[in-house]
């Protein structure tokens, strides 16, 4: 067995003096990489849609969506939006509308806090 843990732990070592060598083009494919996927999620967001309590009132339900944005080393933020009360969507998360107000509500708010530089 301590032959084949010599042999993966040579690979390794291949692998990190590779990566050490080329990290100036790694790091290059990783932030084109990133725009590619974060103008990707600006123009074609996949929302989540749930139903959540007031705290103050629990009798009161509402609806929020969220979607992940995309950064550098495959890190992802949740960014959420508030759709409004759950009884304007009957209380379904999969009503169609629902889901075609998060999406545009979405990529407005993606759109507006990349231009002001939150995201």
């Amino acid at each position: 067995m301590k032959h084949n843990d010599d042999i993966l732990n040579k690979k390794e070592q291949e692998i990190l003096q590779f990566m050490e060598n080329h990290k100036v083009v790694l790091d290059h494919l990783d932030k084109l990489k990133t725009e590619y996927e974060q103008r990707r999620v600006v123009l074609n967001p996949t929302v989540y849609v749930a139903r959540t309590k007031d705290s103050i009132n629990p009798d009161i339900e509402y609806f929020k969506a969220k979607t992940f944005f995309p950064y550098p080393n495959g890190v992802k933020k949740e960014v959420k939006i508030h759709l409004g009360r759950a009884e304007n969507y009957g209380r379904n998360t999969r009503n169609p509308q629902a889901k075609k107000d998060a999406i545009k509500k979405m990529k407005e708010t993606l759109t507006r806090r990349i231009t002001e530089g939150s995201l």
